[in-house]
Formats: C-alpha cells, sequence, structure tokens
C-alpha cells in the first residue's frame, strides 16, 4: 500500500540521496555481468540525452510547471514536479512492458543512465566505467521505490502517457516530439533482450497511438532523425 503522501516521501528521500557524498570505503559495483554492449549502452546514453534536453527545452515550461502543480501535490517543487512525472512514466513503461526495473539488469541500465543524469549529474556515466560503478549511484535505485508510490497515487499514468496528459492543450507539437522520443528509448528497452513481446509492442503502439480507432492521432514516424529535432 502506498504511503498516505507519497509526493512529500519522494521529495524527502531525493534531498537525502542528492545530498549524498561519495564514500571511497565503498566497494563499487560491477554492472559488466548483466551483458550490456557497448552499442547498447551508447544507443541508450544517447537516447536518454536527447529526451532529457527536450524535457528541459520543451516540457519543463511555466504553463506545464502551473498545470503539473494544480494536478498534484508537488509543495512548490514545480519543475522537479515535471521531472517526477516523466519518471513516474518512465517506470510505469517498465510495468508495461514486464521488465524489471533492476538497475544492474541489462533492462534497467536505461532506468540507471536517466536517474544518474536526473539525480546526480556530478557524475559521468560511460561504458568503460560500469566494471566499477560507485555505491552512491547504485542507491539511486532506491528512489524507484518512491516513483513507484507517486504512480499509485496518480490514476492518470495508467490511463495513458502523464506528460500528454501535462501538454494537451498547451503544446500539441511538443507532445507529439516527446511520445517520439520516448518511443525511441522503450523500444530501445525493449530489445535488451533480444525479442518483442507481446506486452512490449502494446505498449511501443500506444506511444505513438497506433492502440485506437482514429487514424487521425497516429504519429507517424519517418526516421529515427525525428527524434533529433
Amino acid at each position: 500500500m502506498a504511503p498516505s503522501n507519497p509526493f512529500a516521501d519522494y521529495f524527502q528521500r531525493l534531498e537525502a540521496i542528492v545530498n549524498q557524498n561519495y564514500d571511497d570505503t565503498a566497494f563499487p559495483s560491477d554492472l559488466t555481468g548483466s551483458g550490456i554492449t557497448k552499442e547498447y549502452f551508447s544507443k541508450i546514453d544517447q537516447l536518454s540525452d536527447s529526451l532529457l534536453a527536450f524535457i528541459q527545452d520543451k516540457v519543463i515550461t511555466p504553463d506545464v510547471i502551473q498545470k503539473a502543480t494544480k494536478s498534484f501535490p508537488f509543495e512548490g517543487k514545480g519543475p522537479e514536479g515535471v521531472m517526477l512525472c516523466f519518471l513516474m512514466e518512465l517506470v510505469n513503461c517498465y510495468e508495461e512492458m514486464n521488465h524489471r526495473t533492476n538497475l544492474s539488469s541489462s533492462e534497467g541500465i536505461a532506468l540507471l543512465n536517466i536517474l544518474e543524469k536526473v539525480y546526480r549529474p556530478d557524475y559521468y556515466m560511460a561504458y568503460e566505467y560500469l566494471s566499477e560503478v560507485p555505491q552512491i549511484i547504485i542507491n539511486l535505485d532506491e528512489m524507484v521505490v518512491y516513483i513507484s508510490n507517486c504512480i499509485e497515487a496518480a490514476p492518470q499514468v495508467k490511463i495513458g502517457s502523464l506528460i500528454s496528459f501535462l501538454l494537451q492543450d498547451i503544446d500539441a507539437q511538443a507532445d507529439k516530439d516527446y511520445r517520439i522520443r520516448m518511443y525511441y528509448l522503450c523500444e530501445a528497452i525493449s530489445e535488451a533482450d533480444g525479442k518483442i513481446t507481446v506486452s512490449e509492442s502494446d505498449y511501443l503502439k500506444s506511444l505513438l497511438r497506433l492502440d485506437d480507432n482514429d487514424i487521425n492521432n497516429d504519429i507517424i514516424i519517418d526516421s529515427i532523425f525525428d527524434c533529433q529535432r
């Protein structure tokens, strides 16, 4: 059962996480055993960079922040609240596609990559360093539980895209561009084990609005360069 005020718990734990200092005595974790290739890591790294830059530029805007703070009890943490909405959607993506959120798994490396960039931008994650990931970065795994608790308190996440909910009536083009970027990231996550399951395919179709009978809503992707705009 989720806490009575999961958003307050999230921000409280977030503050503790980002204020942690590096502990040189803690043994680093070796994530190379999860089967992640350099090519796959590079792909995830580029897609997450593109998505996060887009969110900072086109999603975390005054109008969206205002709508988010009216919709959820973010306690004055507007920009952080919008970023939480994205993370809620990302964790829900894992749940919908039946993937583990374990940060040391091949599927979870995308989640770890994004959590590191959002919460610990002072750390540079590279493929060459996966054999010695500091414990302070592995500790970001703790935030997944808090994010999941927030999902339980936000039914909009299960109905559809939470970011789309915030962008609707504000910026339709940004909504489309966000879905395309999210599609490419989730597609890469689904490819971690080398196959696409029915649940993964269904979720990917929903991101492009291909899961209904209204062809006017369909988002058609011309090429990977759609993700770079």
